[in-house]
């Protein structure tokens, strides 16, 4: 009898994408999809680094947040009970191919991020505010107060929205411009469920966080459960604003969750930005330390807490060089941050090529418009390893392999 040979690398995909294709179907349908999952190991690391930072401004600013985050999340229980009610069809949502743009901070993933999304009629991209409400029934009366707000004198919904942003976002403007209605990462789903370092912004105690930052690492269960309401929230944001478009996101934190993301979505392709780690290690502490010091202006520069962030970026730039040879470049497209600044408008049209995605003439002239407005655009964020205790010698004998990979200059 003849055997038909096959690829054991072929015959591993197809049955890695059958298995998760099960395990989606499954869950699917279960009666608490899309639940936020409690996470003890984020809510201890979370509570210790509070205690560990606390000032009465501090105390103060928490507080504040707590009544928010606690409010965000009754509502978002709320929305999504109504939605198995009011749109049950959203577990049905199909996710094909969602795309990820990842990468170390301060890498240009936003740049990129909002250069893909101007495409609308091909991707469904995430604002700030979509992240907090990852609800089909809240998302559309949003919607529906939005178009209202369009017919009524002065705009008073849009004004509200200009003041939130400039209440709470003007002081990034010259390091990471933000807002609640910009294409942005989706972290607030990960800080509602306790799973994100970001906690680190409101308290700087990173030793306490750390493990924050490496979910791959964590309890397996946990990452894999919330990895299905990741899914749930995937779903609800296509059903509300992108049932015939292509998810894509963007968030430098990913790495840290990729083993377990890439497990759930075994279909899904990633951008990865690679910048050089002599300038993004230092703009990424130079970023966090900015918040850092509003609240305590005597903040150092060169302490604990900024040299295990420096440690964390090292982490993912390994962390990267590791999965992209274990996903493959079928699915994992590396870009260089000197070709994305140098030429943004043919690293787009690259990366349509990598989607297998046709670029349309509209946003061509799209692309052209917005990339003359990049270059007209100058930072005003500066800084160097030196300021935070660091040398060009500390970054390279800790990250040879990237220097060689991509032939940074040292």
């Amino acid at each position: 009898m003849t055997r038909v040979a096959t690829t054991p690398l072929v015959t591993a995909r197809t049955s890695a994408l059958t298995r998760a294709k099960l395990l989606r179907e499954l869950s699917r349908k279960s009666r608490d999809y899309g639940v936020t999952p409690f996470n003890p190991l984020g809510f201890r690391c979370v509570a210790k680094a509070l205690w560990n930072t606390a000032t009465p401004w501090r105390v103060l600013n928490w507080t504040g947040y707590a009544v928010a985050i606690g409010a965000f999340e009754a509502a978002l229980r709320v929305g999504q009970r109504l939605d198995d009610v009011l749109f049950p069809e959203w577990r049905d949502q199909p996710i094909d191919e969602p795309v990820f743009i990842i990468g170390n901070p301060r890498s240009g993933t936003t740049m990129l991020h909002r250069l893909v999304s101007m495409d609308e009629a091909t991707f469904a991209p995430l604002t700030l505010a979509h992240s907090f409400f990852p609800a089909v029934t809240i998302r559309k009366a949003i919607s529906a107060a939005a178009r209202l707000d369009e017919k009524i004198p002065f705009h008073p919904g849009r004004r509200l929205v200009d003041a939130i942003n400039a209440i709470f976002f003007s002081g990034w403007d010259g390091i990471h411009q933000m807002g609640i209605d910009k294409a942005e990462e989706d972290e607030a789903i990960f800080l509602l469920a306790f799973n994100t370092v970001n906690f680190s912004l409101m308290a700087p105690d990173m030793e306490s966080l750390m493990p924050l930052a490496k979910s791959d690492e964590d309890d397996v269960n946990y990452q894999r459960r919330f990895m299905e309401y990741y899914e749930a929230q995937m779903r609800r944001h296509l059903y509300a604003d992108g049932k015939n478009r292509r998810y894509i996101n963007k968030n430098v934190f990913m790495v840290g969750r990729l083993e377990r993301l890439d497990e759930r979505f075994p279909d899904a392709k990633y951008v990865y930005l690679v910048r050089h780690p002599y300038e993004a290690i230092p703009s990424f502490l130079s970023m966090w330390w900015e918040k850092w010091v509003s609240d305590d202006a005597e903040f150092p520069k060169d302490g604990r807490d900024t040299r295990l962030l420096a440690e964390l970026a090292v982490y993912y730039y390994h962390r990267a060089l590791e999965l992209m040879d274990r996903i493959g470049p079928e699915r994992f497209m590396v870009v260089d941050y000197r070709k994305l600044v140098a030429d943004p408008r043919g690293t787009v049209r690259r990366i349509y090529d990598f989607l297998g995605v046709e670029i349309r003439p509209e946003v061509n002239q799209m692309l052209e418009e917005a990339t003359r407005h990049q270059r007209d655009y100058e930072s005003r964020h500066e800084y160097s390893l030196e300021d935070f205790g660091l040398s060009e010698d500390w970054v390279y004998e800790r990250l040879e392999p990237l220097f060689e990979r991509f032939g940074f200059p040292r």
